[in-house]
């Protein structure tokens, strides 16, 4: 049986026993006509709270958009309030949560999250930050609250994996081992009002990722390791979720990387064939791995329910899948959308531009790269994004040496966007020009008809009024 906690029970010792975690908005507007993921870095948290007897109150900002005033009531009685977020935006509504709290409470501010991970110390320095986690929460966040419920904070030199203040000087404890995720209890949706999110189950059944992509910090993070669940409680687990007979009956399997490992992917699906699920899931690859695998996996894939895969292509040139270290070749590209189209299976491609030293023929050479995954498969979705500088990842350290200037605080982390260009090492020139193909490719053509070169060269320069 599932563990899906409804009731948590109070503590009897007199201590203050409530936890507040928050999930800031990724982006605007909010409406409640969005779907979203759901907040599984924050859910992952509740098992390890509620073992130690605190009730756990988790708001979603993105569907709970009067959560301000529940907070609020919920303050006097509070340990500590709990922030996760990503750079970008959710630091900006992160802040403008911690403002709030601040002016009504002195309840302790702890931060976790990608980001205050990779940048412990700045992040700390702010005046809206009092504790931080680093990498998995799990254990250390439940460990940070007891010490704080307990009021004894000489104990936190104790607590692995924490960052925080004190007498004005920054303190940091080691680091705490990676956890095997075998080790870590089933993420609890009970928490969830399940109604609100996507129509599928977000599902983690792996953390890391072997592969050392340049532009990625999950290899900082996770030290270039990976762990994964045992194919017979993934499948136990994923069986419960889709039984739930709940709109959700689709999996997500949101890890970084769910097919590094095929021998397991196959037992994973021969148990659900010999169980006779019925369901479609999707998940995320890369194509080094995928180009390897025979079509026979691909068909068994299929068999299974899997109707899309993710991958990050990247760049229709390979000079520059060589610069960001991809491990990737553009035929293993062609090869997955091959096979996966073969299959049956729609093949998710993501590609970046603007990188500190793509000159104008790298751009050429991704158009024709996603004219001709359409070609080869026209139901092949594309994606374009700017390559932004992402902190502790290799290709940021390459930036720094381009003349890219980065963020100085938390603050102005904020207002770092990944939609937004941050390219000072790009003449500008080619910056209207990377502006201009994703406007013309996400509004124009979206892969709907083939986009010329030259035709496309000329519309840019006419609309950008460059040479």
């Amino acid at each position: 049986m599932w563990p899906f906690v409804k009731h948590v029970s109070i503590r009897a010792d007199g201590v203050k026993n409530r936890v507040l975690l928050f999930f800031p908005a990724v982006d605007e507007p909010l409406s409640p006509k969005r779907k979203y993921e759901f907040p599984l870095s924050l859910v992952a948290l509740v098992p390890n709270l509620l073992k130690k007897n605190f009730r756990v109150h988790l708001f979603d900002e993105r569907v709970q958009f009067n959560c301000r005033h529940q907070i609020e009531a919920l303050l006097p009685d509070t340990i500590c309030f709990g922030v996760s977020s990503m750079t970008g935006f959710q630091i900006l509504r992160a802040i403008e949560m911690v403002k709030f709290v601040r002016n009504r409470s002195s309840v302790p501010i702890v931060w976790g999250g990608w980001h205050v991970s990779l940048l412990p110390d700045q992040s700390v320095r702010s005046e809206h930050v009092d504790y931080l986690v680093r990498g998995q929460g799990e254990q250390t966040f439940s460990e940070l609250t007891e010490v704080l419920a307990n009021g004894a904070l000489a104990d936190l030199k104790n607590v692995q994996g924490i960052t925080y203040k004190k007498d004005g000087e920054v303190v940091e404890t080691s680091s705490r081992p990676l956890i095997q995720i075998n080790e870590l209890e089933p993420m609890p949706y009970s928490f969830l009002d399940i109604r609100k999110y996507r129509k599928y189950y977000s599902y983690v059944s792996s953390i890391g990722c072997p592969m050392h992509c340049g532009f990625c910090a999950d290899s900082v993070v996770y030290h270039g390791k990976w762990s994964a669940l045992e194919p017979k409680r993934v499948v136990e687990e994923i069986e419960y979720l889709v039984n739930r007979r709940t709109r959700n009956q689709a999996i997500y399997f949101i890890d970084s990387n769910f097919f590094v490992n095929g021998r397991r992917v196959e037992e994973i699906c021969e148990l659900i064939l010999k169980r006779g699920m019925k369901f479609r899931w999707l998940a995320l690859g890369h194509a080094k791995q995928m180009a390897r695998y025979d079509d026979h996996f691909f068909e068994l894939l299929h068999r299974t329910g899997c109707y899309r895969v993710l991958i990050g292509a990247e760049s229709g040139s390979q000079r520059v899948l060589d610069y960001i270290r991809k491990e990737a070749t553009v035929e293993d590209n062609y090869t997955f959308v091959r096979k996966a189209a073969q299959a049956k299976i729609q093949p998710d491609l993501s590609m970046m531009c603007g990188f500190p030293t793509a000159p104008e023929e790298d751009l050429r050479a991704t158009i024709t790269f996603m004219n001709e995954a359409k070609r080869i498969c026209p139901t092949t979705k594309l994606k374009l994004f700017f390559f932004t500088p992402y902190p502790g990842s290799p290709l940021y350290e390459q930036a720094l040496k381009h003349g890219y200037k980065p963020p100085n605080s938390l603050e102005e982390w904020s207002s770092y966007m990944l939609h937004k260009l941050n390219m000072p090492y790009l003449d500008q020139d080619y910056e209207k020009l990377v502006h201009f193909f994703v406007d013309v490719y996400y509004k124009k053509y979206a892969g709907k008809s083939k986009l010329d070169w030259d035709k496309f060269l000329r519309m840019a320069r006419e609309a950008k009024g460059f040479g």
